[in-house]
């Protein structure tokens, strides 16, 4: 198990990196990390904690940027959002509706530049590599991380991005779970706990 934890840290390096343009005497918090491996599956459990010592109620959203690596991102998809709400960061943030797939599930392809927040997903979605077995990863979350950012930059966006390889968009899938529809409101002493599980398929 990988356990990190920070403010509490003693690690001042990380704590200034991470904390920049926060002000903890204001707003105090504690945010932890565990993570551990058992057989095919990954598991990711994310605390943050109001402490008692806090006078003010905390508020946050948060996102896992998770990276996926596939064979082909544009024969690759992802499955399980059916009827769920979307921002598409693409067309002004305007919200639109998730539209049923032939097999009864909706299913997010890659053909070009994708952005968008699902709300309200449910438990479990899936990345499938199609042009590699259809294996994939089933991602599996508790009700805390109630949102989910399907990402590709696609060609353009990623010969423009400094940090991002001018090919990597070819095989690579972000879908990050995450609360940001709705932000947490803790009041002092209060603790949010997220999970989320990677299963291979």
């Amino acid at each position: 198990m990988v356990q990190t934890i920070i403010n509490e840290s003693s690690d001042n390096e990380m704590k200034s990196n991470f904390l920049i343009g926060w002000d903890l005497e204001q707003f105090p918090f504690i945010l932890e990390m565990r993570i551990w491996l058992s057989n095919n599956m990954l598991n990711q459990e994310f605390t943050v904690i109001n402490p008692n010592t806090s006078t003010c109620d905390l508020s946050f959203t948060c996102a896992l940027h998770s990276y996926f690596k596939v064979s082909n991102a544009s024969q690759s998809t992802v499955e399980g959002l059916f009827d769920c709400n979307y921002l598409d960061n693409l067309d002004n943030r305007i919200s639109k509706t998730a539209e049923e797939g032939g097999n009864g599930d909706v299913t997010v392809l890659f053909k070009g530049e994708v952005d968008r927040i699902y709300q309200n997903v449910p438990r479990i979605l899936t990345i499938r590599d199609v042009s590699n077995g259809n294996h994939g990863i089933q991602i599996h979350t508790n009700d805390s991380f109630s949102d989910a950012i399907v990402w590709n930059p696609h060609i353009i966006k990623a010969k423009n991005m400094s940090d991002f390889g001018d090919d990597e968009y070819s095989s690579m899938i972000c879908c990050e779970v995450g609360k940001t529809k709705q932000s947490v409101i803790l009041k002092p002493s209060q603790i949010w706990k997220a999970k989320q599980e990677f299963r291979a398929i």
